[in-house]
């Protein structure tokens, strides 16, 4: 299989380990690998409830046009489901490719786009890297199954904007505004503003 392709057991590891939980892995030559999950036991019993939202609460410092670049299907139809129940309308991008020619052919209407890290093509760091190249002001959300400090690695320390995955819709509402107040206020929808 090519990079990008399956969950990965760093990306495992991280998910575990944001749970609070373990792994244990008993390995030798001739005898295959044991990979043993150790998960903290709840104290809360969920019934799941369906999530019940005002549309004017959720549009309130929240985007309106996201642009959602990631190569796997069910990730990206999961994610566009929560932002258009949101009141988002959203654009999809398979890969890194085609995530930046939507942005450039729809950069004046975007408030956010959200970038997954791990794509064939370009990777999230390659595309992250020539967003800012076109427009350093535009706001970015990065999602991976990787843990935060894996991905800032990845970025070389630098300051960005995470969620990691599997996540649910308080908490990409959560990201989103926290994505947007840095924003240096401009005019995104005007066209007529200066870009590099």
């Amino acid at each position: 299989k090519f990079t990008g392709r399956g969950l990965g057991l760093a990306a495992a590891l991280g998910i575990i380990r944001g749970h609070h939980g373990a792994v244990s892995v008993l390995s030798a030559p001739n005898k295959g690998t044991q990979f043993t999950v150790l998960i903290p036991v709840g104290t809360k019993i969920s019934t799941h409830p369906k999530i019940k939202i005002r549309r004017e609460e959720v549009l309130d410092g929240s985007p309106q046009t996201v642009l959602l670049i990631d190569d796997e299907e069910d990730i990206r139809n999961s994610v566009s489901k929560m932002l258009t129940r949101t009141g988002c309308t959203v654009y999809t991008a398979s890969d890194g490719q085609e995530g930046l020619g939507l942005f450039l052919r729809s950069r004046h209407e975007l408030d956010l786009i959200i970038l997954d890290l791990i794509m064939p093509h370009l990777d999230g760091v390659e595309v992250y890297q020539k967003l800012l190249d076109y427009d350093n002001d535009v706001p970015v959300l990065i999602m991976s199954g990787y843990a935060e400090q894996d991905v800032t690695e990845r970025f070389g320390n630098k300051s960005f904007n995470f969620i990691q995955k599997p996540f649910g819709l308080n908490a990409l509402q959560e990201k989103i505004r926290a994505a947007l107040l840095p924003s240096t206020g401009k005019d995104r929808s005007d066209p007529n503003q200066t870009q590099p």
